[in-house]
């Protein structure tokens, strides 16, 4: 009688190559040659190619195959190079997700609000987004240029100019905590900022330089101010 096996197969891993130590390099080209390399026993790979280390192998190997077949040099090439895209896209939007992560904590987003910080692939109509960008004012597309190239809530903290409590407010008009220290913060703004989040429990407006609280009243719903 005649039992099926299950075959076995190496699980195979590439990392990014990241340039921390000559270790995790030649690590990086180790993996590289026993994958692409013709090899009967690892241990001889170096050997076989009179070289000390991973990384002679795989530049000894690569000047080979380009030689004996332009073709496959180019399609390994175009495999690696499209690989290493992949990975860095990936890193770039895991980075963009831990910054709206922390933004979201940091702000305290209303559930009213968490879409707008979502990531989503959609299809976007070219003409009208640049028609939609051109409504925005100097400050509102400062801040919607800080969003879009992922440099997360340590952009709130740059020194804007008038209006910005506004623009602010657009974008998250039911935001329920605002921590502003040490932002420039006018009178007319702070009038400005009253206006525009009424649903504000707590406000941190500590080394704004601010004098005149007039406005404030219209914060019903505010709880602390440290």
């Amino acid at each position: 009688m005649m039992r099926k096996r299950k075959q076995n197969l190496p699980h195979f891993y590439l990392p990014p190559l990241v340039y921390d130590g000559p270790e995790i390099v030649e690590d990086y080209h180790r993996r590289l040659v026993v994958l692409f390399v013709p090899w009967a026993d690892e241990e001889y790979i170096r050997d076989a190619f009179g070289c000390e280390s991973h990384i002679e192998v795989w530049m000894a190997y690569l000047r080979e195959l380009k030689i004996r077949s332009p073709e496959a040099h180019a399609d390994l090439t175009k495999l690696l190079e499209g690989y290493t895209r992949i990975q860095n896209a990936e890193a770039k939007l895991a980075k963009r997700m831990e910054s709206i992560k922390k933004a979201r904590k940091e702000l305290q987003i209303d559930e009213e609000d968490e879409d707008l910080l979502k990531i989503q692939r959609r299809k976007v109509e070219k003409t009208r987004h640049k028609r939609n960008k051109r409504k925005l004012n100097e400050v509102q597309l400062e801040i919607f240029n800080e969003i879009i190239n992922g440099r997360g809530p340590s952009a709130y903290g740059r020194k804007y100019g008038r209006n910005w409590t506004q623009a602010i407010s657009q974008l998250f008009p039911n935001l329920k905590i605002l921590k502003i220290s040490g932002q420039n913060l006018p009178s007319p703004e702070f009038r400005v900022l009253c206006d525009n989040f009424p649903n504000l429990t707590l406000l941190d407006i500590s080394a704004t330089g601010l004098v005149d609280l007039t406005g404030i009243v219209k914060l019903q719903r505010l709880e602390q101010t440290p």
